[in-house]
């Protein structure tokens, strides 16, 4: 038998239950202690509804045919928009679990690979000043650089300034996604619509303190949807349908993205809880900009190296990156924990292992930064201590 353990994963998700504020699941079988905390916002789980995005109507996608699919291992995590003929635009936590290679489907056959990603860059400062990623941050939004433009869909026109007053309160929108319909699972595979409405900042402020997540509702960057009569069953965008647009129709009939649906509490389960989204217009310089701040791109994973023994040292390889170099990488090492792991030393490329350890499997990392984001590559391998 071998010491080494491979696991799946190139990149390590945040804590499950701000994941599920943000209608999307963690795909990585690892979970750093050091990038997740207790979830402020996090509610125990409650009864699951039926309900025939959450009472939403079946669509196709030639309906919306610049709806972009963001699936990893089969499974649909995220949603996305075509907003050039190359960029995919889609809520930052999205991209957390990608890697570059990985695919993205664009309306009925589109599919494409990533080349780059970005997020705004005002989302890692807010990080970098002590901002924890658990928490729900304004700003939460990312573009996916596509290795060839898709020419057979027209892209979504962003909404700019002028457009604000398309979403004023009472105003119809339509979001639209592949999520959940039931609170159960990443997605259902089956695209749907729905007619929502936009309430103020002030309500929505109102309609999340009973619910302990009004101090996430950030009114500059965000808008918040409810049900239009307000009556159960009630439309909402649910798990799966994160970074899926949230549109709104001009005076002369054609829809524009005024959202990116980015977070909630209950997909309106709870007495018809409001849904969250990145306010379009806060974001649109970023989205457009002709020079992209780009995520690190790790060549490669780092190598585990070393006597797997008590006493003994473990090495963590250093990891090369792809052009831009990121302006900060640190390497640190992490115990497996079943499902989940905890951080063992950050900020060294090597660990003596303590008599505590043996019989448990450790691994290693590599977390690279730069103002497009940040991204953690493990070890493919974990060793057992003996």
């Amino acid at each position: 038998m071998t010491d080494d353990a491979r696991h799946d994963g190139a990149s390590i998700a945040y804590d499950a239950s701000i994941l599920a504020l943000r209608h999307v699941r963690p795909i990585a079988a690892l979970i750093f202690s050091f990038l997740a905390s207790d979830a402020a916002l996090a509610h125990a789980a409650e009864p699951l509804a039926k309900a025939s995005i959450v009472d939403g109507t079946p669509a196709t996608p030639a309906q919306f045919p610049y709806l972009a699919v963001l699936k990893q291992r089969g499974e649909t995590i995220c949603g996305g928009s075509l907003i050039t003929p190359d960029r995919v635009l889609t809520a930052a936590h999205c991209i957390e679990d990608m890697v570059v290679g990985d695919t993205v489907t664009v309306g009925p056959a589109a599919v494409r690979k990533v080349l780059h990603f970005a997020q705004d860059p005002r989302l890692q400062e807010q990080v970098d000043a002590g901002r924890s990623r658990d928490d729900v941050l304004p700003y939460d939004a990312a573009i996916l650089q596509l290795d060839a433009p898709v020419t057979d869909v027209a892209p979504i026109r962003l909404a700019g300034a002028a457009d604000v007053p398309l979403y004023d309160a009472g105003r119809p929108l339509v979001t639209v996604g592949y999520g959940s319909i039931d609170r159960q699972g990443n997605g259902a595979d089956v695209l749907r619509f729905a007619e929502v409405q936009a309430r103020s900042d002030g309500e929505c402020v109102s309609l999340l303190t009973p619910l302990r997540a009004q101090t996430s509702y950030v009114g500059p960057a965000m808008i918040c949807t409810t049900d239009p009569d307000g009556a159960a069953p009630y439309r909402s965008a649910c798990y799966g349908d994160s970074g899926s647009p949230l549109l709104a129709t001009t005076p002369d009939g054609t829809l524009v993205q005024v959202g990116i649906d980015d977070w909630g509490v209950a997909c309106g389960f709870r007495d018809g809880d409001p849904e969250n989204y990145v306010e379009v217009p806060a974001i649109a310089g970023f989205a457009l900009s002709p020079n992209l701040v780009v995520r690190p791109e790790p060549r490669g994973r780092p190598q585990l190296t070393g006597t797997p023994k008590v006493g003994r040292k473990l090495r963590c390889s250093k990891s090369r990156f792809n052009s831009p170099q990121p302006d900060r990488v640190r390497r640190g090492f992490f115990l497996v924990a079943g499902t989940s792991s905890r951080l063992l030393v950050s900020g060294t490329g090597s660990y003596r292992l303590p008599r505590a350890l043996r019989g448990r499997r450790v691994g290693c990392f590599v977390l690279a930064h730069s103002k497009g984001g940040e991204i953690v590559v493990t070890s493919r391998t974990t060793k057992r201590v003996r």
